[in-house]
């Protein structure tokens, strides 16, 4: 923790206010963000060379060494060792609670993980929906199932197929308010057998010192913070399991999940 959170890292100085920063992540800002750079990057870098690219994602991408947590403890790792884990532990958490046959990713990127899912399960249809369009035109290149798909537009969750699971993989964390995906999904819950979220969740137990900082990095990052309190607050939904900073590739955004499903 000392060595990753050392005056060489940019986020030393933020988190303690030595250094001003603040974030408002509205629509305007991810579409931006995700269209234009991230997405937008990986378009300009494969251009036409979809087998080139799945062939980085298969192989997860790099060996390139970083830092990740596992709860509150850190470690140094490479790409091609902790990607099969993250795979994994999607993997396992569909099969525990028995995901139905049709797998809707919800704010996919690039369809990274539709596309490892669906390598190593030919008895699902794993298909998704992006806001960003550069990240569904890769998709697409791919031979992925992706449409354009906007979390704050309650049309877009027709996308969703009958008799689909949804999941959400670090996209609920772009929305600040939750309520608006909850109520859309509510929309079309006959649709839905389970939802699955893989996202960073404000855990009401944090009292430790990384859980602190963890919580102020959301805060300034203006990342989601009530999805959890959300589901609680509504009498139509059952919450099946949740389980806090599992893993992080960003030791200070941590992926929790939770799994849950309409009561009526």
């Amino acid at each position: 923790l000392n060595e990753y959170l050392s005056a060489e890292n940019p986020w030393t100085a933020r988190l303690l206010g030595f250094e001003p920063f603040s974030k408002e992540r509205n629509r305007e800002f991810v579409e931006q963000l995700y269209d234009q750079e991230i997405w937008g990057e990986r378009r300009r870098q494969y251009g036409e060379d979809s087998a080139k690219l799945k062939e980085v994602i298969l192989n997860y991408e790099s060996d390139s060494r970083y830092v990740i947590s596992i709860q509150e403890s850190f470690f140094l790792t490479s790409g091609s060792s902790f990607q099969p884990y993250i795979t994994a532990l999607m993997e396992s958490t569909l099969r525990k609670f028995k995901a139905s046959s049709k797998i809707c990713e919800l704010g996919c990127g690039f369809g990274r993980n539709l596309l490892l899912l669906g390598e190593n399960d030919a008895h699902r249809h794993y298909y998704g929906g992006e806001l960003a369009a550069s990240g569904v035109e890769l998709a697409n290149s791919l031979g992925l199932d992706v449409r354009k798909f906007d979390y704050y537009n309650p049309e877009d969750y027709d996308i969703i197929k009958s008799g689909s699971s949804v999941m959400t993989m670090h996209s609920v964390e772009q929305i600040p308010d939750a309520s608006v995906i909850v109520e859309s999904l509510s929309k079309v819950k006959d649709k839905i057998d389970k939802v699955f979220h893989f996202e960073p969740i404000s855990n009401p137990s944090r009292t430790s010192f990384i859980g602190l900082l963890r919580d102020r990095y959301k805060e300034l990052n203006d990342y989601n913070r009530n999805l959890r309190e959300v589901l609680i607050s509504r009498s139509d939904i059952r919450i099946l399991s949740e389980d806090f900073d599992i893993y992080g590739l960003n030791p200070l955004n941590p992926t929790s999940v939770i799994v849950w499903e309409f009561a009526n």
